[in-house]
């Protein structure tokens, strides 16, 4: 039997994948469910620590919901009076505001930096379906509702500026 002995300080030292994700904490589980899905055939491995099996597609799926869920912040915005339910929403372009659809048959233009309802687009007989911003003026946005109407409308004032039928 050979002795493995020291490698000395001048050389590259080589490291085995459980070593490297030893070393590299944060990294741990996604490495670990990587690994696992490139060295074990087959869709489902088994952990021999809680003996059962895994499924590597969603521990990747799960791992990158908690990443981003840690790196990620939220806004709430409290919309007033409140709406029965929110049905589509869409970005200006720009990225200042956020168009939504909503049960009471409105479109609601909030600012994405601070939260705020804008304006309330009203003037659909039924709900809204479909909402969209013009691509390069922010200030031009079309909805669509059940009763087969689309409205374009102007953002900055909330006037309707045109409707057809379909």
């Amino acid at each position: 039997m050979r002795s493995m002995g020291t490698i000395p300080e001048d050389q590259p030292r080589v490291m085995s994948m459980s070593d490297f994700c030893s070393e590299h904490k944060s990294e741990h589980n996604i490495l670990q469910i990587l690994l696992r899905r490139e060295t074990v055939p087959g869709r489902d491995r088994y952990c021999r620590s809680t003996k059962r099996a895994i499924d590597t597609t969603r521990g990747i799926g799960r791992w990158s919901e908690t990443d981003s869920l840690q790196r990620c912040a939220a806004l709430y915005c409290p919309l007033r009076p409140a709406p029965r339910s929110t049905i589509a929403a869409a970005f200006s372009p720009d990225g200042e505001l956020l168009a939504s659809t909503h049960g009471d048959h409105t479109v609601k233009l909030i600012c994405c930096r601070t939260g705020q309802c804008k304006r309330v687009l009203e003037g659909h007989r039924r709900t809204p379906w479909v909402v969209r911003f013009h691509p390069t003026n922010s200030s031009i946005l079309a909805s669509g509702s059940l009763d087969h109407e689309v409205r374009l409308w102007n953002a900055q004032t909330a006037e309707c500026i045109g409707s057809h039928d379909f």
